[in-house]
């Protein structure tokens, strides 16, 4: 990874996990995150319904804020942000939704991704709802609780909409597939309709010969 990257590499893993708005996610300073009690605080400021919302951070993302630091040493950076802007002269400010963006549209190229318009981080945040929804006792109520949103009409909608490419999934796994005996039945039918049609030429080729 290269130096300039890692910002956007755990900004993308976080929003995977967690599926905070983008805007909260950029704006973290140190003082919002607890290693010790492994949660993080999003701000009023910065989320888009003015709350303040702790979340417990799982493993991956402790070693994430981690990371972070590290580098943040390495650049000789002692402000308040996470995620400080790349460039020298950006540094005091945190990193923007501009070049967290270009670097997912960079991603979605190398990876072939087709790239779908708005969903940018939004999609990692129904990724998130999702996950949560799938987990063991999880429910619509608890999903928005975990990415912090209490409108369940959007996210049933979130969540109806994976439910259906699940669905669709279930179903190409559900048709028909060649099992190792049906291979093995079909390349024997194969050898033998070769070999009878080589037969038949033989004895053709027998017939008008002089």
């Amino acid at each position: 990874m290269k130096g300039s990257q890692w910002r956007a590499w755990w900004l993308l893993t976080l929003g995977r996990l967690l599926g905070p708005r983008q805007n909260a996610l950029r704006h973290l300073r140190w003082e919002d995150v607890d290693l010790d009690a492994r949660t993080v605080t999003s701000r009023r400021g910065f989320d888009k319904l003015g709350k303040e919302r702790p979340q417990p951070l799982p493993r991956d993302d402790v070693r994430c804020f981690r990371i972070a630091r590290v580098w943040a040493r390495r650049d000789g950076y002692d402000g308040p942000w996470v995620f400080y802007g790349a460039q020298e002269r950006t540094r005091s400010k945190p990193y923007t939704y501009q070049a967290l963006n270009a670097y997912l549209r960079a991603t979605e190229e190398r990876a072939g991704i087709e790239h779908i318009r708005h969903r940018a981080m939004h999609g990692f945040r129904r990724m998130s709802a999702g996950n949560a929804l799938e987990a063991p006792g999880g429910n619509v109520r608890a999903a928005g609780d975990w990415i912090g949103d209490s409108d369940v009409r959007t996210l049933t909608r979130y969540l109806k909409r994976r439910e259906v490419r699940q669905r669709e999934l279930a179903a190409m796994m559900s048709a028909p597939r060649a099992t190792p005996t049906a291979n093995v039945r079909a390349n024997r039918n194969q050898n033998e309709s070769t070999a009878r049609k080589q037969a038949a030429e033989g004895e053709l080729s027998a017939s008008v010969a002089p």
